[in-house]
């Protein structure tokens, strides 16, 4: 599942261009993430999530990057 996870967050880094785009499928991340238990992808759905206007996946977007080790992911959060 994870593959599919990573070509789902693929295609939310490509229409990251388009804000329009980009919130339906950081939905879809973020579902598919939380029921396969993929937090790190959950954190990447939470920060293009708030990137285009949902600011309530901030603070769990920060919290959940913590729990990974990825430093582009850990700075991420942190522009938003």
């Amino acid at each position: 599942m994870w593959v599919s996870a990573y070509v789902a967050l693929a295609q939310v880094e490509i229409a990251a261009s388009n804000r329009d785009f980009v919130a339906p499928l950081a939905v879809r991340l973020r579902a598919d993430a939380v029921r396969f238990d993929l937090p790190e992808l959950l954190a990447w759905a939470l920060v293009y999530g708030a990137e285009v206007g949902d600011a309530t996946g901030v603070a769990a977007a920060r919290a959940v990057a913590q729990s990974v080790t990825n430093p582009p992911l850990h700075a991420r959060p942190a522009t938003v």
